[in-house]
């Protein structure tokens, strides 16, 4: 055994790329303590990086999984503001005594970035309304109407379906989830609100042919023949200032924070001390 693992050794030292490129496929997991990067001396640990995954929102954890070197930085960005902060007395203030260290922390970096940079933050309703106003084709609705339908494979049955939904008036919902074929047959064939496009060629021309109300004799696709029936109709519209304004506010004021404490960052980077280790950031699980 002794001369086996003298032989293994020697091939390790002459194939040592063959070696290496085997070993990285499975690399060593960083302990929780070992560090992903120091900010001005404090480390940010492979545990910061793990436990921020961990209790991320449901679906966010996956992705950042996927993107640690980004996390990473996020949380660099994040040190070297509360720094700043800490640096400038903002941990002091009243109101925080007690909370978690998370949430105090984050709670000093928001005061912080108020105080800082309170007129990079600012948006006006001029600045609302001049943004709805140059991006009104974002929230333009095209004309719509509410089908719904009955599916069927073969010609004789679907002739048959249209003669009786033309004597059973009011009967459609009741025939479509006895007889269609399509998974809308639980809902009685509604399909909902559809805009142009949004169907087979000889459907949406059939579609919107129609007026509210009226049914359409069979339609031949290539997956079989469809009834379908305009319930609604919904002219082209614009969505009312009134109803979005407090979105497009709060998506300003994102992007101005943005801005702000990007420009706060290029600042603190400028005078900071920051060493990533990519090499230890690739092993976090």
């Amino acid at each position: 055994m002794k001369a086996l693992i003298t032989v293994s050794t020697l091939v390790c030292v002459f194939l040592s790329a063959s070696c290496a490129s085997a070993a990285d496929k499975n690399p060593r997991p960083p302990a929780r303590t070992e560090a992903v990067a120091v900010v001005n001396g404090t480390v940010i640990t492979a545990g910061d990086v793990q436990d921020t995954i961990r209790n991320a929102p449901a679906g966010v954890g996956g992705l950042l999984r996927y993107r640690k070197l980004g996390l990473v930085r996020a949380l660099v960005d994040q040190e070297l503001l509360y720094q700043d902060a800490v640096k400038k007395g903002y941990d002091k203030q009243e109101g925080l005594a007690g909370l978690p260290d998370a949430q105090r922390r984050l709670k000093v970096i928001d005061r912080y970035l108020a105080a800082e940079s309170p007129a990079g933050l600012a948006v006006t309703g001029a600045d609302v309304k001049n943004y709805y106003e140059e991006h009104s084709e974002k929230y333009r609705i095209p004309e719509r109407v509410r089908l719904s339908h009955i599916f069927v494979d073969k010609k004789e049955d679907a002739d048959s379906l249209y003669l009786r939904l033309k004597q059973e008036k009011g009967q459609f919902a009741r025939l479509a989830a006895l007889f269609s074929a399509a998974p809308s047959k639980r809902k009685g064939g509604d399909l909902g609100y559809l805009s142009r496009g949004r169907l087979d060629p000889a459907l949406d021309e059939a579609a919107f042919s129609l007026k509210s109300g009226e049914l359409a004799p069979p339609v031949k696709t290539k997956f079989g023949y469809h009834i379908i029936l305009v319930t609604d109709r919904q002219p082209e519209m614009v969505t009312p200032f009134k109803d979005v304004s407090a979105d497009i506010a709060a998506a300003l004021t994102a992007e101005k924070r943005k801005q702000a404490v990007d420009a706060l960052l290029e600042v603190l980077e400028k005078n900071a001390r920051v060493e990533v280790r990519e090499e230890v950031i690739d092993r976090i699980e």
